[in-house]
C-alpha cells in the first residue's frame, strides 16, 4: 500500500514536474515567439520606414528631375522661338539683299550696256579717223616715193657730175708730191745761186 502511495506520489510528482517543464518550455517558446514576432515587426517596420524614405527620396528626385526637364523644355522652347525669329529675320535680310543685288545688277548691266555703246561709237569714230589717216598716209607715202625717185635721179646725176669733176681735179696727194719736187728744185737753185755768188766774190 505504501508502495502504491509512493508510486502514486511519484507519478503525481513526475506529472507535476512534466507539467511545469512543459509550462516553462511553453513560456520560453512563447517568449521566443513574441521576441521573434517583435523582431519581425521591428524589421518590417524598419523595412517599411526605409522603403518610405527611399520612396520619398525617389519622389523628390523625380520631382527635381521633372522640374529640370520642364526647365530644359522651356529653355528649348525659348531657343526654338528665338531660332525661328532669327531664321525669319535672316530670310527677310536675305530677301532684301537679293532684291538689292538684283537692282544693283540691273543698274550695272544698264551702265555696262551704255558704256559698251559709247565705246562702240568711239571705236567707230576712231576707225573712221584711222581709215582717213591711212588714206592720208598712203597719199603721203606715194608723194614720198615720187620725191625719193626724184632724189635718186638727182643723186645719180650728181654722182655723174662728181665723176666728171674728179677726172678734172688734181688730187691732194699729187699736189703734195708736186710741192715737194718744187721745194727740192728751189733748194737746189738757192744753193747754186749762193755758190755762184761765192765764186763771184772770190774772183774779185
Amino acid at each position: 500500500m505504501e508502495l502504491l502511495v509512493v508510486g502514486f506520489l511519484g507519478m503525481c510528482g513526475g506529472a507535476i514536474c512534466a507539467f511545469f517543464y512543459n509550462e516553462h518550455s511553453r513560456r520560453n517558446m512563447r517568449i521566443s515567439c513574441d521576441a521573434l514576432v517583435k523582431s519581425s515587426k521591428e524589421r518590417e517596420e524598419e523595412v517599411f520606414r526605409r522603403s518610405q524614405e527611399y520612396k520619398s527620396t525617389l519622389q523628390a528626385k523625380l520631382k527635381s528631375e521633372y522640374a529640370r526637364v520642364q526647365l530644359v523644355e522651356k529653355k528649348l522652347e525659348e531657343k526654338s522661338e528665338a531660332l525661328s525669329a532669327s531664321v525669319e529675320e535672316l530670310k527677310e535680310n536675305l530677301k532684301r539683299q537679293h532684291e538689292a543685288v538684283q537692282v544693283e545688277f540691273f543698274q550695272k548691266r544698264s551702265q555696262a550696256e551704255q558704256y559698251i555703246r559709247e565705246r562702240e561709237l568711239e571705236i567707230s569714230k576712231r576707225l573712221t579717223e584711222v581709215r582717213l589717216s591711212q588714206a592720208g598716209v598712203e597719199r603721203t607715202e606715194s608723194m614720198w616715193k615720187t620725191r625719193m625717185a626724184d632724189l635718186d635721179l638727182a643723186s645719180s646725176q650728181i654722182s655723174e657730175r662728181q665723176k666728171v669733176l674728179d677726172t678734172k681735179v688734181i688730187s691732194y696727194q699729187d699736189l703734195q708730191t708736186e710741192n715737194n719736187l718744187l721745194k727740192r728744185h728751189l733748194r737746189n737753185i738757192d744753193l747754186q745761186v749762193r755758190k755762184t755768188q761765192m765764186d763771184v766774190a772770190l774772183q774779185r
